[in-house]
């Protein structure tokens, strides 16, 4: 009877942990030395990403037709030069920031969230990054991000489930204050892209975990 009660309580507290995160992709902004390359990937950077098994291969990249660099500005950034939009004729695009997810072969994912922190190496130059996915061309908006000040933000996600690669982009915008282009981008935290299983802890799974306890409590004492 004890080993029944006992086998019970742990086959619960095992259905109570099973709910939790899935990083799906993590970027390690953490552990870069600000002189990376422009162009970062799974394949020839693998110290500066963490994949689940489910993806192939993830990249880091950027582009900024109006002045396409990238400096080194210290530990634990990446901050290339982002352009807005620009007035000129014909205008040049806007620069942006892009993360491409590739699925592992027979893998279908549907993403989450995201999560980031963000910065102007010069306050507000530019304004504003406007992240974006591949899901919908780049046409919709995910999140307007202020640049007056570094933010730190996780952005729900909720894609239908897919085996295709997948991009999110974070361009340059003028949203609030046409200040021009600078120096922007990813900063001392970890980029991370979690699925769309990914839960937090409640208190039901609480309440379950305490259950568990009290049957295999009650189990010991009523036999000892």
């Amino acid at each position: 009877m004890k080993s029944k009660l006992f086998c019970t309580a742990i086959a619960i507290l095992a259905f109570s942990s099973s709910v939790q995160a899935v990083d799906l992709v993590r970027v390690r902004v953490s552990a870069m030395t600000g002189a990376e390359a422009g162009t970062l990937s799974s394949i020839t950077d693998p110290s500066l990403f963490v994949l689940d098994p489910s993806v192939a291969s993830a990249t880091l990249t950027f582009q900024n037709p109006t002045a396409p660099v990238k400096n080194n500005r210290g530990a634990a950034t990446w901050q290339p030069a982002l352009t807005p939009l620009s007035v000129s004729f014909p205008p040049d695009p806007a620069g942006f920031i892009q993360l491409t997810i590739t699925p592992a072969a027979g893998a279908s994912l549907s993403y989450g969230s995201i999560s980031y922190t963000v910065g102007a190496v010069f306050a507000a130059n530019p304004s504003s990054l406007r992240l974006q996915s591949s899901l919908d061309g780049f046409t919709g908006t995910l999140s307007t991000i202020n640049l007056s000040a570094p933010v730190t933000e996780t952005v729900s996600l909720n894609t239908p489930s897919s085996s295709a690669p997948i991009q999110f982009r974070w361009e340059a915008n003028d949203d609030f204050g046409a200040n021009g282009g600078g120096e922007a981008g990813l900063l001392s935290n970890d980029v991370v892209v979690a699925d769309a299983t990914h839960t937090v802890p409640t208190l039901g799974a609480v309440g379950l975990i305490g259950l568990a306890l009290a049957l295999l409590l009650l189990g010991w004492r009523r036999f000892l």
